[in-house]
């Protein structure tokens, strides 16, 4: 149940941490802003912020936690 995750704590334990993931452009709080705003787990989160980044607009997988996203569309495989 992501919507219970407490996301102040999760950005306080990534700066914490030190975590450095600007090799793929972001940082974590913006993946951690993905995660609250869609309810998204981690790794749907560095996706949705990898398309942010490069103005991708569509995806195609069978996951309906991206169906939550407005400004994407999403084409489900057979």
């Amino acid at each position: 149940m992501i919507e219970l995750v407490d996301f102040d704590a999760v950005t306080m334990l990534f700066d914490e941490l030190d975590l450095n993931i600007s090799f793929i452009g972001f940082e974590c709080v913006e993946v951690t802003m993905l995660m609250e705003k869609y309810n998204l787990l981690p790794n749907d989160a560095m996706h949705l912020a990898t398309m942010e980044k490069y103005g991708l607009t569509n995806i195609a997988t069978n996951d309906s936690d991206f169906e939550r996203v407005d400004w994407i569309k999403v084409w489900k495989p057979l």
